[in-house]
């Protein structure tokens, strides 16, 4: 019984620490870049602005062509630290979704991203592009363009 008691304390020490290390503790990059500054669990700062998202490519109303990738690409700024996000692509009329990239950016202050989807259609198309993030302070940002696809 004692061994048992032994084995489940440091099992539930070892959870903890992993829990403590979650994947929104800051850090810093492989350059040595500081990558944000706190607001995640012991962390007294209040975070209450969500994320800035710039769509760079596709822009609204763009006509493109069935079977030519679309590049999505932009950025997103937080002012204490990025968490999470994604990138989802849907059939406007029917909100089908058709492909989603999810992200992890923790603490990032900044990230550049990119994605490439190749559409098929068959009839002219409208797909809605969301970009959406969140950041540690469970604040959430999201942006979308239309764009045309025809076969």
């Amino acid at each position: 019984m004692k061994k048992y008691f032994s084995g489940l304390i440091i099992f539930t020490g070892l959870f903890l620490c992993l829990l403590q290390a979650c994947s929104k503790s800051g850090g810093n990059t492989d350059d040595g870049t500081l990558i944000g500054n706190g607001g995640g669990a012991g962390n007294n700062v209040i975070d209450t602005i969500p994320p800035e998202i710039v769509i760079a490519t596709p822009t609204a109303n763009q006509s493109l062509r069935s079977g030519i990738p679309i590049s999505i690409t932009g950025r997103i700024t937080d002012d204490i630290g990025m968490y999470r996000g994604s990138i989802r692509v849907y059939v406007d009329a029917t909100n089908q979704l058709l492909v989603q990239q999810l992200y992890e950016a923790h603490y990032l202050l900044a990230y550049n991203y990119s994605y490439s989807y190749t559409p098929g259609v068959s009839t002219s198309t409208v797909l809605r592009i969301v970009v959406s993030f969140e950041d540690h302070g469970g604040n959430i940002n999201s942006r979308s363009v239309k764009i045309t696809v025809d076969p």
